[in-house]
């Protein structure tokens, strides 16, 4: 229960600290339009500048909390499952046993753990990016028009024409590998 209210709270403070990155940003645009503009208050400079302080102490706590919770509760569960894939490997047939010797049991729960955090740091990455790029995308849409969304239609072509060529690329190297080895 405890682990569950921490990760709430570092999602809670991931959230936080990507509303004000993507405040900063349009923080920074209103700035310029204000010092764009002759007839300033001297209140709305101090306001705008307070809040892109403000942004910025939020985004620092928030990437500080965040990464000390990821590196707590990734500790613990790393050495909880280093002593679950110890404990399996001790308990072996007593014919296999005799083979492995502690050393290369420590190594197994190692190596098994290290996968397993890979792999968990490989799915997170793959959820959270998702989410900043339309985040990102919102706010460049909001900053610059509809040109971003088109240079970035123009992009994806460009990435998928250069994944089709680079197949076909590959099923003719592979075909002239295998006409070879005829």
């Amino acid at each position: 229960r405890a682990h569950r209210r921490e990760m709430l709270l570092c999602v809670a403070a991931g959230t936080c600290g990507i509303v004000a990155k993507l405040g900063s940003a349009l923080l920074v645009r209103a700035i310029t339009e204000l010092l764009m503009n002759q007839e300033i208050a001297s209140w709305q400079g101090f306001a705008y500048a307070g809040g892109l302080w403000a942004c910025s102490c939020v985004d620092a706590l928030t990437l500080t909390h965040g990464n000390l919770v990821v590196a707590q509760i990734g500790m613990s569960i790393y050495g909880m499952f280093a002593g679950v894939t110890y404990a399996k490997a001790k308990s072996l047939h007593p014919f296999v046993r005799p083979n492995h010797k502690r050393g290369s049991l420590i190594s197994l729960a190692l190596s098994e753990t290290a996968r397993f955090n890979e792999t968990t740091l490989m799915l997170l990455a793959g959820c959270v990016a998702p989410l900043q790029l339309l985040g990102s995308l919102g706010v460049a849409l909001y900053l610059f028009g509809v040109e971003v969304l088109v240079m970035v239609v123009w992009i994806a072509l460009i990435v998928v024409v250069l994944l089709r060529m680079t197949r076909r690329q590959a099923l003719k190297f592979r075909q002239k590998m295998i006409f070879q080895g005829q």
